[in-house]
Parts: C-alpha cells; structure tokens; sequence
C-alpha cells in the first residue's frame, strides 16, 4: 500500500478533461431534460459550458473542469436529473467498442489504467497498487471541484470496464480522502475470477 504522495496537490488538481466520457455527459444530459428544461440549463450555466452543451466537445478537445461543475450544480440545485454512473458506464463501453487491447483480462484493462487516465484527465494520478485473483487496489491521488467523477463516475467505469473483459460479479468500493489534507482516493474492485475469460 503507498501512502506518499507521488504528485503535489498542485500536480493532482484536474483542470480539463476530454475523450469519450465527455461526448457521453453531453448527450446524457440531453437526452435526459425536457426541452423546457434543457432551455433553462443553457440559459442559467454560463457562456463557456453553454458553448460547450450546444456544440459538445469533440472526442481529442479538452474539456475544462469549471464547465462540468457548472452544469452538475445547475443539475442538483433544479433536481432536473441524476446522472448516477451512466456516464461512466457509457465511457467505458464506448472505449471497449473502440477496440483498445487492454479490454483482454482484467489484469492487462489494469494494467493500462495509468495510460488511460494519463490521456484522458489533465492532472491527477492513478497507481494500481495491487492485482490478485479476483481483486485489486487502486490508488488515485487527485482534486477536483466536483467529488461526482470520484464516487460515481470512476466505479462505474472500472464496474462496466471489467465486466467488458469477461469479469463476473464486478464490485467496487470507493474509499475518500480521509481528511480535508488528503487528496488520496482508493477502490477495492473484486470480481469472480473463475468466470473471467483467460
């Protein structure tokens, strides 16, 4: 188990993010208000996230973070939706669609995971600390304005992503920070090994 930061908070702060998932929360959210609703949201978000909901990102476009916090704080104060993991989830399913070699087993989808996030969030750090049959723990030093990503949308991902390789049984515990101080998320993912394909 490592404790130490790798990265000072600095480093883990996350100021943009862009590829699959950020094409995906656009169209979940748009799909998911009334056109009443929707109007709202453009009006009262801001011009950059309106820019960014009326012509969405593009898969290789980053995203900044003060966009989607405004649009999920628009979303929570008007009760409109609730996101939950689909975001995540459609992320990864997109991403397995796309053809990337880690979706082969569960230990080499962990094994790309620092890549993946390295391409795909603009600060911030993922360590895989351990893989054994049928679990594994994952380190993410990071900090963001909205806890959603880390409590809802990562599971998600990592549920959806190791069911994607042949994992049955998929669970995954979010551990937070444990004080203000600490800028350190962990997730315990167990699976059922027997049923993963080799």
């Amino acid at each position: 188990m490592i404790d130490a930061p790798p990265i000072s908070r600095e480093q883990a702060w996350i100021r943009r993010y862009r590829g699959e998932g950020m094409v995906l929360f656009r169209a979940v959210v748009r799909a998911s208000l009334r056109n009443d609703q929707w109007e709202v949201l453009l009006a009262e978000v801001g011009d950059e996230a309106r820019a960014y909901l009326e012509k969405p990102a593009g898969l290789h476009e980053w995203v900044d973070a003060t966009v989607i916090q405004a649009i999920l704080k628009h979303l929570e104060w008007t009760d409109a939706m609730r996101l939950g993991g689909v975001p995540g989830t459609l992320s990864a399913e997109h991403q397995m669609i796309a053809g990337h070699e880690a979706w082969s087993s569960p230990a080499a989808l962990l094994a790309h995971m620092a890549d993946q996030w390295a391409e795909r969030v603009d600060g911030g750090r993922v360590v895989v600390e351990s893989v054994g049959e049928g679990s594994a723990r994952i380190a993410l030093w990071a900090d963001t304005l909205f806890h959603y990503y880390f409590r809802t949308w990562i599971p998600a991902w990592l549920r959806k992503a190791l069911e994607r390789t042949g994992a049955r049984g998929v669970r995954v515990v979010y551990e937070p920070p444990a004080s203000p101080a600490s800028y350190l998320h962990r997730y315990e993912v167990t699976w059922d090994s027997a049923t993963a394909e080799p």
